[in-house]
């Protein structure tokens, strides 16, 4: 148990791992779509999506070629309900990293990101 809980300590201990929960608690997203729109390198994006996806906070659904990205709504991490209400809670008192998100969510991205 205390390994998972140091996992998701490390897990939402990144500003750009809290804003890629934040994107996910509105609407799933391909590992590209999330790149473009956190200006991250595909390859940094996924490494912050492996951390995630290890802490039981999210999952990945394969879509052909593509992977998609969402919240994990029965994880196996007993903290996750409680990691996903301080996300709720920031997005509620942060105004910009709410709109951050909310810009983000809205925007139509090609999920092959041509």
């Amino acid at each position: 148990m205390q390994d998972l809980l140091s996992k998701t300590f490390k897990a939402v201990s990144d500003p750009h791992r809290l804003l890629i929960l934040g994107i996910l608690k509105r609407r799933p997203m391909f590992v590209c779509q999330l790149a473009k729109s956190i200006n991250l390198a595909y390859s940094t994006t996924s490494q912050h999506l492996r951390i995630l996806t290890e802490a039981g906070l999210i999952i990945s659904q394969n879509n052909g070629k593509w992977v998609k990205y969402c919240i994990a709504r029965q994880s196996v991490n007993p903290y996750s309900e409680k990691i996903f209400s301080l996300v709720d809670d920031c997005l509620n008192s942060d105004a910009e990293f709410k709109k951050q998100i909310e810009d983000i969510v809205q925007k139509q991205i090609d999920p092959t990101c041509r």
